[in-house]
């Protein structure tokens, strides 16, 4: 029987998206205020508080990482709602996971390895998943979970490195 771990983090608030969220505070008060200025009826703002809640929605997002039977899988959650698979790796195309060091990145983009960032705000060390797919390699960052790390070990020997 294989063991199921399930893995849920909120992502990182990045710059840009602390900016959507204040726009989208500020909004539906700027047009308020300006359709009050200008003397339009209120109901021209509900567009506005429509698209407001929208903006405040989109950047409300988590990661869910699934590990069952040596696959990986991904998928983004938006504002609890709306699930959109990501990735699914499979133990085949996996060809090491290792600790997440900022400088090999660099050298990654440089050999055309594309990097997928899905860590987040779980407060756990950081791991990478190099992968094959497609004739193609990649890396898929993400937060290293205890248990989850632990069920990669066994699942993955020889392809598990604890320090680089």
């Amino acid at each position: 029987m294989d063991n199921y771990i399930e893995h849920l983090v909120r992502d990182k608030i990045e710059t840009k998206d602390r900016g959507i969220r204040i726009l989208a505070i500020f909004l539906p008060f700027g047009f308020m205020l300006s359709s009050l200025v200008l003397s339009l009826p209120l109901f021209v703002l509900l567009p506005i508080f429509f698209l407001s809640y929208y903006l405040w929605i989109v950047v409300d997002r988590e990661y869910e990482y699934l590990y069952l039977g040596g696959s990986f899988g991904v998928d983004k959650i938006i504002h609890r709602r709306k699930r959109k698979h990501m990735i699914e790796i499979s133990s085949e195309e996996i060809l090491e996971i290792q600790p997440f060091r900022p400088e090999r990145e660099e050298g990654w983009k440089r050999e055309g390895v594309s990097v997928l960032h899905v860590e987040g705000l779980g407060g756990n060390r950081p791991y990478c998943i190099l992968f094959q797919k497609q004739g193609k390699k990649q890396v898929l960052v993400f937060d290293g979970k205890d248990s989850l790390l632990k069920e990669m070990k066994l699942q993955a020997r020889g392809k598990f490195q604890e320090e680089v």
